[in-house]
């Protein structure tokens, strides 16, 4: 929730919800969650949160603009919704169904390492710099 985490401790009263500050490592977090959510409504970034998620094999339901410019196909390793109501029934059915939460979590861990790893970027990045100096 950021440096001012406290605004939000209301939501603490609420079932299953942790507010957290500053965490040094999120590793540990996205490992101890079964599903994550990027339910934003503008994208304003890299959208690294899509990508941890992705890399530590988590299932993943996410809006158009949680998850744009990263080349994800909804159904295939990511579940995109931008509907609240769509969006909260994707989150349930993947936390009921622990074989569909399993497979998605794979095939986003297959793409971020394929297209999101450090020797695949640079790779990319190599034939940018090659193809700007002809």
């Amino acid at each position: 929730a950021g440096p001012h985490h406290e605004r939000f401790h209301a939501a603490r009263s609420e079932r299953g919800i942790t507010v957290h500050g500053f965490v040094a490592d999120v590793v540990p977090l996205y490992q101890r969650a079964n599903v994550v959510v990027s339910p934003t409504l503008v994208s304003a970034g890299t959208n690294l949160k899509v990508l941890e998620a992705m890399a530590v094999e988590r299932a993943l339901v996410s809006t158009t603009s949680g998850c744009d410019g990263l080349g994800l196909t909804d159904g295939e390793s990511v579940r995109i919704r931008d509907g609240a109501a769509a969006f909260a029934e994707a989150v349930v059915e993947l936390l009921l169904d622990k074989p569909a939460r399993a497979a998605l979590a794979r095939a986003a861990r297959r793409i971020a390492e394929a297209e999101f790893d450090w020797s695949a970027i640079g790779a990319r990045q190599a034939a940018l710099w090659r193809e700007l100096a002809r």
